[in-house]
């Protein structure tokens, strides 16, 4: 019968063996791979500048050590080879380790120069690359090396597939990695990697320098700042810059051309190219991400930290934190908020103020944070790509997904989005675009992000379903966005004299087209599995007068109750006490965590209907007036770097801003009469705007902003020129840019 002894030693021999061949088996196949194919060729270029000989050496010495044993073996009683043998095997270890540092030498050296790797290899071989990863261009389409070929034929195919930096450098990462781990064992290789981490994003130093290369900031980025805005964050930015802003600026022309032909009398209508995405049954959008199933009540409101802190302190399902029309874009409103959401998420956001401390709850789950994104049409003119500045809503977009997306899955929810100002289903898909080259640049599923989309523009009224379908797998619904869908009807036609509107007061939700649009928004959402949200309440508590307190609050109740019997699946309020009357109402008409099942089937809904402006009402100088303190009161505010204002107990953002001064405009450019039988004038406006504005200034603090915003709301009150939105004809007045500098510097 064999020795126990003998057969543990013949056991771990064959293990011994058994690594040689490994060695030997890893070594060769590499050496000797075909390059034939489009991975191959990735393999070869990659290993390039590490060579495997000296696994082959390494094996042999292992099979010599093992034959030494032979006689050992044979002759057990022979100490004198066994000792050798055992020296050998120790030599064998001390080689491997050596050997196993050289190629992970070299596996570091490739690492931190794939771009350069990548730029020396042939068109053939860029073009294979771009086919088998599905990518185009290394840092983007516009950036050598990029080719033009079957897989990347023109621009707009190149942005939607995206770079081949993140593909690529992940397939690096795993080759390397492979090689090192099978040769030389997990443990040494987790230390040694512990070493060599490069950046949190996956991307090479050498790559990041690339990225960052012609990014400059324009204003000034403190401590606090930089844990979110820093170089990897910044290599994000740029990516998502070249990769989609020539498209984004082609998308604002077409928005342009559209409004040309709707003031030539073109009216719009369901697009004929699309009926088909209409008419299909099948297909669906995403079912509901964590976190997202219940929405019943969400809060809204600016991302300063008082208001975050108190927001998720809120008994609400959910909190929209605004980046739009709820704040005003000064540097530090934008950057300040991104770190005060970074914290919120951390549950770092507690802070003091006097005597006061704000802090975040901890008897119950907080609720789930949606971050909103400016709007496609604007700039944050403090942060240049290329002597380009980058878009707000990229803007915005980025840093909270960069700096929060895995925290946030690992934290039961995941990165989800409002998306506003959208015009038609192009704009969508780019938006889709946006979060594949997102989620693949940090590693993450595809379908993770979900976006609900305002539909605060009668444009996209007639393109619901379509913009649904194009963000499938990232959609969670849709949101009616009231007083932005009535500034965006008075805006497309205001040059159309069929399209006049009364006092703003008379525009309610109840009226032919407002009342269509929400019929048809929920109807369209539950057909295809989504979210359908109602709009806001903007009402504030009255504290000092019961009775008017009451009537304020039974405005709330009504229209809560409106909506949830239309079918809305949650709604929105400003102000923390309005969630209980909310939430009263929904506990009470919603049992279900939502009501997706009630799928309208009733509802038909035309292009006429969308557009049909009969209505009771009448213009007054007290409308006018009330429209003339609105605007105003807001944009006052906002010059001060306030994008949230509460004037006569409405919490007043930039959209109920807009309605204010385009129904002005629009009276004014169409001599409109008030029931009191003045006609509506140039000089008329200006008298009335004169006396409005002196008498806010003087009711106002020393050193306000009346006549400031008074000057901006004469051009826009006249019938004259018309600005595309006051936010973009304020910005420069709270616009600081300084001296670039190079975000290499910081």
């Amino acid at each position: 019968m064999p020795d126990k002894t003998l057969l543990i030693f013949l056991s771990l021999e064959a293990l011994f063996i058994g690594s040689g061949v490994l060695l030997l088996a890893v070594a060769v196949v590499f050496n000797g791979k075909d390059v034939s194919g489009p991975l191959d060729i990735a393999t070869n270029l990659l290993l390039n500048n590490c060579s495997l000989n000296v696994a082959i050496v390494n094996a042999a010495l292992v099979f010599v050590t093992a034959l030494v044993a032979v006689p050992g073996v044979i002759n057990s009683k022979d100490r004198k080879i066994l000792r050798l043998h055992s020296w050998m095997i120790i030599v064998c270890g001390g080689v491997s380790l050596v050997v196993g540092l050289v190629i992970w030498f070299f596996t570091l050296k490739t690492r931190s120069n794939l771009l350069a790797i990548y730029e020396n290899q042939t068109p053939t071989v860029h073009s294979a690359l771009q086919s088998h990863l599905q990518c185009c261009g290394y840092i983007d389409a516009n950036t050598p090396p990029f080719v033009k070929d079957d897989t990347c034929t023109n621009s707009f195919i190149a942005a939607r597939l995206g770079p081949c930096i993140g593909p690529f450098s992940s397939y690096a990462n795993i080759l390397l990695d492979e090689i090192f781990t099978a040769l030389f064992g997990l443990v040494e290789y987790c230390t040694l990697e512990t070493k060599a981490t490069q950046s949190t994003s996956g991307i090479d130093m050498a790559d990041l320098d690339a990225m960052i290369n012609g990014v400059a900031i324009h204003a000034p980025v403190s401590d606090d700042v930089k844990k979110v805005l820093n170089k990897d964050a910044i290599a994000f930015l740029a990516l998502l810059h070249r990769t989609f802003n020539k498209r984004r600026l082609e998308l604002l022309q077409r928005r342009v051309i559209r409004q040309a032909e709707i003031d030539k009398g073109i009216l719009p209508d369901f697009l004929p190219e699309t009926k088909h995405i209409r008419e299909n049954d099948a297909w669906k959008g995403a079912s509901p991400a964590p976190g997202l199933a219940d929405r019943r009540v969400e809060i809204t409101g600016p991302t300063d930290r008082k208001m975050v802190v108190n927001a998720l302190n809120s008994n609400v399902w959910t909190y929209m934190a605004d980046f739009e029309d709820s704040s005003a874009p000064t540097w530090a409103n934008m950057t300040n908020g991104q770190v005060n959401l970074y914290d919120a998420i951390r549950r770092q956001v507690d802070f003091k103020q006097g005597e006061k401390e704000y802090k975040l709850r901890t008897d119950r789950k907080l609720p789930t944070l949606i971050a909103r994104a400016r709007g496609w049409h604007l700039e944050e003119k403090h942060f240049t790509v290329d002597g380009e500045p980058m878009s707000g809503s990229l803007f915005d977009f980025g840093l909270y997904f960069f700096n929060n997306a895995h925290e946030l899955v690992k934290s039961g929810t995941g990165p989800y989005f409002y998306l506003p100002k959208m015009q038609s289903h192009l704009e969508a898909r780019l938006w889709n675009d946006v979060f594949n080259v997102g989620q693949d640049y940090i590693g993450m599923p595809r379908g993770t992000i979900r976006a609900t989309v305002l539909i605060e523009t009668i444009l996209a009224a007639f393109e619901m379903d379509e913009i649904i379908y194009e963000l499938r797998e990232h959609s969670s619904g849709l949101n009616c966005g009231r007083w932005d869908y009535i500034f965006s009807v008075i805006k497309t036609f205001r040059n159309n004299a069929n399209f006049i509107l009364p006092d703003r007061s008379a525009v309610t939700m109840t009226v032919p087209f407002m009342d269509a649009y929400v019929r048809l928004l929920i109807k369209t959402c539950h057909r295809r599995g989504v979210h359908a949200m109602g709009g806001m309440a903007a009402q504030i508590p009255i504290k000092d007068d019961k009775k008017a307190n009451d009537i304020a609050m039974d405005g709330v109740y009504q229209d809560k109750l409106r909506e949830v019997r239309a079918g809305h699946d949650g709604t929105w309020v400003a102000h923390p006490a309005l969630a209980a009357i909310a939430s009263d109402v929904f506990n009470k008409g919603m049992p279900t965590p939502n009501q997706i099942y009630n799928r309208r089937e009733e509802v038909h809904v035309t292009a006429n209907d969308l557009l049909n402006m009969n209505m009771p009402g009448s213009i007054t100088e007290e409308g006018i007036r009330k429209n003339l303190n609105i605007g105003l009161g807001y944009m006052e505010g906002w010059l001060r770097g306030v994008g949230c204002v509460p004037i006569n107990y409405l919490m007043e953002d930039a959209a109920t801003a807009e309605v204010s001064r385009s129904q002005l405009w629009q009276w004014c450019k169409h001599s409109a009469t008030t029931a009191e039988g003045k006609k509506i004038d140039k000089a008329y406006a200006q008298r009335l705007l004169k006396e409005q504005a002196d008498q806010l200034a003087s009711k106002a603090a020393k050193g306000n902003k009346y006549h400031l915003a008074a000057q901006y709301f004469a051009g826009q009150v006249t019938g004259e020129d018309y600005a595309d939105f006051l936010t973009s004809l304020l910005y420069n007045e709270i616009t600081t840019v300084g001296a670039p500098k190079q975000a290499s510097k910081l």
